[in-house]
């Protein structure tokens, strides 16, 4: 199986190039090693198997970034105008987070 799931037996001599080449694990995986190398963001994703799209509220608590900031906040919203929306949706994802509550599509 590749990295986005296939199983290997679409890659037949007429499937797209792209298939053909596809990475079958992180081994045959070249270039962007500060993203995909181990333990860093884009490899906990795939390896993680949380996908945000996959659950209803888009809110999974897996953790994408490195330990020394994990946490860190970046972006405090105002309670003027449309910042007042953004900060209680902020607050209703950290909830979601905190209790763990990952819902999953029923398309998943």
């Amino acid at each position: 199986m590749d990295l986005l799931g296939n199983t290997g037996e679409e890659r037949g001599k007429h499937s797209p190039p792209a298939e053909r080449v596809r990475p079958l694990s992180f081994d045959g995986f070249h270039g962007q090693v500060e993203l995909a190398g181990e333990g860093l963001p884009l490899r906990r994703l795939i390896e993680g198997d949380e996908y945000p799209h996959d659950y209803i509220d888009q809110a999974v608590s897996q953790e994408y970034l490195p330990d020394g900031i994990a946490g860190t906040v970046y972006y405090g919203p105002g309670n003027a105008g449309f910042e007042r929306e953004i900060g209680n949706r902020m607050t209703w994802w950290e909830k979601l987070r905190r209790e763990g509550r990952e819902r999953r599509n029923d398309d998943a």
